[in-house]
Order: structure tokens, then sequence, then C-alpha cells
């Protein structure tokens, strides 16, 4: 597998997700993010499953610090994107935590700033979301009486 096209290609630097349509790079990982949220919708819906996809904001996005390509944090293209492939599927329901974490960014420190991962409080920041999220379009259900 490390000497196919699909693993070469997973490997290319963050700029080119941010890239507009055309770039063959950006083209081939699109297409494959495509097939795999189609393939995935299909199996939950044939099992009646819920498909939540949550689509997560790069760094760079939310704190332009350190990052040459500027224009990047004003940018929503990848999550654009990702929500129309979605809608396609008319099954997977979409997060796109991009607002929050623009909203919240410069209260709390979400990533840390010596690699690309969240911190304890983007963490909590996500699960927090991701659990309105689930209340809210009724995927979980909780019982009153116990909390859970």
């Amino acid at each position: 597998m490390k000497h196919s096209k699909f693993y070469q290609k997973q490997n290319l630097p963050e700029e080119l997700i941010f890239q507009e349509v055309g770039q063959d790079y950006f083209s081939f990982a699109y297409m494959m993010l495509k097939e795999s949220i189609n393939q995935i919708s299909e199996f939950a819906k044939k099992k009646n499953i819920p498909y939540l996809v949550v689509i997560v904001p790069a760094r760079m996005q939310i704190d332009p610090e350190g990052w040459e390509v500027k224009e990047i944090q004003t940018t929503d293209i990848p999550q654009q994107r990702i929500k129309e492939i979605c809608a396609d599927t008319h099954y997977a329901f979409c997060l796109d935590l991009l607002p929050v974490f623009r909203s919240q960014g410069h209260r709390m420190p979400l990533y840390y700033k010596n690699d690309l991962h969240w911190t304890p409080l983007g963490h909590q920041l996500a699960a927090q979301e991701v659990f309105k999220f689930l209340q809210e379009k009724h995927l979980i259900k909780i019982d009153r009486s116990t909390g859970n």
C-alpha cells in the first residue's frame, strides 16, 4: 500500500486541501472522500443507523499565526464541499465545527501551538457541539431519570 497512488496522495501538504477545484491531487482527495462518505452512508441507511460526519477545522483556519497562507483563515472551501457531499447522500448528517471554533478560538486555546492537535479545551468544545447536535436531531435518547 505504501507505493500506491492513494498512499502517495493522502500524504500531501495540507495547503492542497484549500485550493480551488481543478488541482489533480485535490480532486483525487475529494473524489476519495465522496466515495467513502457515500459507501458509509449506504451501509448505514441499509442498517437504519444514523450517520454523522463531523467536519474538523484545520488549525490554520482558526489561528493564522505562523502560517504563510493567511487567506486560509477566511475560507471555508473544504467545509462547503464536505457539506455538499453529505447533502448529496440524502442520508448523512453533517456537523461543521468551523463556526463555533472560530467564535471561541480567540477566547481559549483550542489547538496546541507546537502541532495540529486539539487541546483539552478543543476536545471539550467539540464534544459539547457533537452532543448538542445529536440531541437536536434526536439521534440519541437520554433517560431524564438517570441522565444516561
